[in-house]
C-alpha cells in the first residue's frame, strides 16, 4: 500500500519542499502502519466500514522533532459503539475513555488515531466550521471505503457564497479587535492592548487567508500558512512590524489612538486587507461600516 493514487486535499503537503525525502519517507511509514492496523483486531473486522484520514502536521508536510502522526478513524454513527466496545475488550482504551489510540511507527515517531463520525463531519462542513474546512483542504484519505473524500471535496475549494461570508466575518472581527486597541492605547492599559493586538492580528491573518480562498488552520500554523499565499504574505509582512511596538515589560504611556505606534502599525495591516478585498472586486458596505455587521 502506498499513498499514490489515493485522494489528497488540495493543500496537503503545503509546507513540504519540492522533492522532500523526509516527507516521502514519513508517508511511506504511515502507509505501512495503516496496512498493519487494518490487518489486525480491532479494525480488521470493520475494514470495509471505516475510513482512515491523515490529518494534522504530517498531512501538511511538516516533518520535525515535535510533529507526530495524527489519524482520524471515520465511521457511520451506527458503528461507533461497536468500535468502542471492541477497543475496550482488547484493553486498548479504558471503560470510560474516549477512543484515543497511541501509535508508534517503525522509525520511532509517535502518533495516534481518534474516532469521528461521517455524520458529524458533514454537519461541521455544512456549518462552515474552520477545523472541518481545514481538514477538507489538507487531509489525505489513506483508506476510504465509505467515501469520506467525496464529502470533503464538496466543500473545498469554497463556493463563492461561503468565500464571501468568510471574508466578511473575519474582516469584521479584525475591525472589532482593532477598535478595542484604540481604547486600550488611550488608557495606557498594557494588558488590554496586548490582548486586543493579538486578536486583531490573528483575525487579520484569517481574513487574508479568506481572501485567498483558504480556510483558517489552527492558530499554531496560522502565520506560517499565511505566508504561502499572496494576501496572507502581504498581511504577515505588515504584521511583523507590530512586534517591535508590543509592550516590553512596562505599561505603555496613554496616547491618542491615532498617535500610538502599535495602532498605526495595525492600520497598515488594515490598508493591506482593504486593498486585497477591493482587488477581488469586493466593495461591500461592511468594509467601511463594519460595526453594522457584527451579528
Amino acid at each position: 500500500m502506498t499513498l499514490q493514487g489515493l485522494w489528497r486535499g488540495p493543500l496537503s503537503g503545503l509546507m513540504a519542499t519540492a522533492g522532500d525525502e523526509d516527507w516521502a519517507s514519513l508517508l511511506s511509514e504511515i502507509a505501512w502502519q495503516v496496512r498493519q492496523m487494518l490487518g489486525r483486531e480491532p479494525l480488521s473486522a470493520h475494514a470495509a466500514d471505516v475510513s482512515l484520514l491523515l490529518v494534522g502536521s504530517a498531512a501538511l508536510g511538516v516533518v520535525d522533532e515535535v510533529s507526530d502522526v495524527d489519524l482520524q478513524l471515520v465511521c457511520r454513527e451506527q458503528l461507533v459503539e461497536e468500535l468502542k466496545r471492541s477497543h475496550r475488550e482488547l484493553g486498548i482504551v479504558g471503560a470510560e475513555e474516549d477512543l484515543f489510540v497511541e501509535l508508534k511507527l517503525r522509525g520511532g515517531r509517535g502518533g495516534h488515531y481518534t474516532l469521528r463520525t461521517v455524520e458529524s463531519l458533514a454537519e461541521e462542513l455544512a456549518r462552515g466550521e474552520d477545523s472541518a474546512l481545514w481538514l477538507a483542504a489538507t487531509a489525505c484519505a489513506l483508506h476510504d471505503p465509505i467515501e469520506v473524500a467525496g464529502l470533503l471535496s464538496q466543500h473545498y475549494p469554497l463556493r463563492e457564497e461561503a468565500w464571501l461570508q468568510r471574508c466578511r466575518s473575519t474582516y469584521v472581527a479584525f475591525r472589532q479587535a482593532s477598535r478595542v486597541m484604540d481604547n486600550a492605547a488611550e488608557r495606557g492599559d498594557g494588558w488590554a492592548l496586548l490582548w486586543a493586538t493579538t486578536e486583531a492580528l490573528r483575525q487579520a491573518h484569517r481574513c487574508a487567508l479568506a481572501v485567498d480562498g483558504v480556510p483558517a488552520p489552527y492558530d499554531k500554523w496560522l502565520h506560517a500558512v499565511a505566508t504561502r499565499f499572496p494576501t496572507g504574505a502581504a498581511v504577515a509582512q505588515a504584521a511583523d512590524a507590530c512586534l517591535r511596538w508590543l509592550p516590553n515589560g512596562s505599561a505603555p504611556q496613554p496616547l491618542p489612538h491615532k498617535e500610538h505606534p502599535l495602532v498605526r502599525a495595525v492600520e497598515e495591516v488594515r490598508r493591506v486587507l482593504i486593498a486585497a478585498l477591493h482587488g477581488r472586486g469586493i466593495h461591500t458596505p461592511w468594509i467601511t461600516h463594519w460595526w453594522r455587521h457584527m451579528g
